[in-house]
């Protein structure tokens, strides 16, 4: 299939840069959500833009422009310069991400609806979970280029996706990405076990970021963040574990601080130097921190201790169980899309 779209549109012929990303990606996107991505192929087309200095994808034109400072590694001619070899990998990770926002991408040309990814953007101009969405993006781009983090400007929202993508699973988080679930799917899977109201107010505030950010508005910023790690995440995750020890997916405590620990630390570690960095108060942050960890580690008191002898699904993970549900809320959703 990839190959005949190629063949088929002179402008993926002629670009030799562009073919290895689009193989990566076909195997990256799960077979039945790739509707998208090669339906797009077909007629996306590359300009370079001298007014302009960003790569980006304009959704409704199908196009990619390119910023010329990039024009020799598009165009294929490499160099052994040592120089030049960082600006390919920064060419090679702005271009993936790009084609990620391409392959995650519908169009409705009738009412003027865009959905891409977890974005809507609706006639009447309104855009919702822009940032959300530039966070998942960025973070599966991050999967086939992990230099891509070196260059990310969106470091925020990214490590807040993959908190999320390591409680549900990356196998869910790439249906609905790749099939336009939008976040009221993301919103409605995780509804299991944590209210509406908790997932509503992370995503407006991860909208806030993103204008706090852009206007240099740095208190505002900074606190939206702090609301973010240490209430939404917080209660995110205590609801999930919660949830997931009532249902038999840890056996002891160790098997929940382990988790923690392997999963979703080193998301909560990077916001909390992007509030450092932001002139967060790095003591208060670090006492934060601590009770943070000392919620996973202590959460014996939330463990029955004949909660173990009244288990039925025994050692299974955290993950397992919520993609189980997550899959389940996917499938009525493409259920009822198609009536």
């Amino acid at each position: 299939m990839l190959e005949e779209i190629i063949l088929s549109n002179q402008e993926l012929v002629k670009q030799k840069s562009i073919i290895p990303i689009l193989k990566q990606m076909e195997s990256f996107i799960p077979e039945n959500a790739r509707e998208n991505f090669y339906t797009n192929l077909k007629t996306l087309t590359f300009a370079f833009s001298e007014k302009e200095k960003e790569t980006c994808y304009l959704f409704k034109e199908n196009k990619i422009t390119i910023n010329t400072d990039f024009k020799p590694f598009f165009l294929g001619e490499w160099t052994e310069d040592v120089q030049e070899e960082e600006a390919k990998r920064i060419f090679l990770t702005t271009l993936s991400h790009e084609l990620f926002h391409m392959a995650s991408t519908k169009y409705n040309k009738e009412i003027d609806l865009v959905q891409s990814g977890f974005e809507v953007a609706m006639p009447n101009k309104t855009v919702l979970n822009m940032y959300l969405n530039e966070g998942f993006t960025e973070m599966l781009n991050e999967c086939l280029y992990p230099d891509a983090f070196l260059f990310s400007g969106y470091k925020d929202t990214v490590a807040i996706a993959n908190f999320l993508t390591n409680i549900v699973g990356i196998d869910f988080i790439k249906q609905l990405y790749f099939t336009n679930g939008l976040a009221i799917q993301l919103e409605n899977a995780m509804s299991t076990f944590v209210s509406k109201n908790i997932m509503e107010s992370l995503f407006t505030r991860i909208s806030s970021l993103y204008y706090f950010k852009v206007a240099n508005k740095t208190e505002e910023y900074r606190n939206t963040l702090h609301e973010i790690v240490f209430h939404d995440l917080q209660t995110i995750l205590m609801s999930a574990l919660s949830y997931s020890i009532q249902n038999g997916a840890f056996q002891s405590k160790e098997e929940i601080a382990n988790f923690y620990k392997e999963h979703l630390q080193f998301s909560i570690d990077n916001l909390i130097d992007i509030l450092k960095q932001n002139e967060m108060d790095a003591s208060l942050l670090n006492e934060e921190a601590l009770h943070y960890l000392d919620f996973v580690d202590n959460y014996q008191m939330y463990f029955p201790e004949d909660l173990k002898a009244t288990s039925k699904l025994g050692m299974i993970s955290i993950r397992i169980l919520l993609i189980f549900l997550s899959l389940l809320t996917l499938f009525f959703f493409i259920f009822y899309q198609g009536h």
